[in-house]
């Protein structure tokens, strides 16, 4: 019974498990179920996993719910940028195009800075990218190459928004009397 069933995922969306596979296809029920628990996508009917609202109100909940979204939506520049900006750690679920989208990750960094960790190789070696990501969140500067960790403009920029970030510095720029800038930044 349709009734019974939208009770029980109104109550626990993961009882959408133990629904019939109609069930599971029915928009209202399913809707009901990742409101209750996002990650009732799961049960959802293939269909339903690639429902563009459907997904982003589960995705919009929790970005953990885009692992069950369908390949053609975690290709959706529009879904996946506004669950970046409410859950930076979506990016993991995005097509490869899309963490590689400068705008799309710079809003999933200035989110949650460790979900440049999803980016791509591209983008987490261009130093011109990394300073706009660290000056958006200083900690993205721990999922930056290297190279550019231990960059003294980068690990200024990243020092300048939060001091804590140092610990991802590749470098040990405390000490240094060749790089002022990075020294006034340690001094405060």
């Amino acid at each position: 019974d349709r009734d019974v069933v939208l009770a029980a995922v109104r109550s626990c969306g993961g009882a959408l498990a133990y629904a019939s596979e109609a069930m599971r296809a029915d928009h209202d029920v399913v809707l009901e179920a990742v409101r209750s628990q996002s990650g009732a996508l799961r049960f959802a009917s293939e269909d339903l996993r690639s429902d563009a609202d459907l997904v982003l109100e589960a995705a919009l909940k929790d970005g953990a719910a885009l692992e069950y979204a369908s390949q053609e939506l975690l290709a959706d520049r529009d879904l996946i940028h506004r669950a970046v900006q409410r859950h930076g750690y979506a990016l993991k679920y995005a097509s490869a195009d899309l963490r590689a989208d400068w705008e799309i990750v710079l809003s999933a960094v200035a989110q949650d800075g460790s979900a440049l960790k999803y980016a791509s190789e591209q983008l987490r070696t261009n130093l011109n990218f990394i300073r706009k990501a660290v000056y958006a969140n200083a900690f993205a500067l721990q999922y930056a190459c290297a190279e550019l960790r231990a960059d003294e403009d980068i690990v200024t920029i990243a020092a300048g928004q939060n001091r804590g970030a140092l610990r991802y510095a590749a470098c040990n720029f405390d000490n240094s009397h060749t790089r002022p800038a990075l020294n006034m930044v340690c001094a405060n």
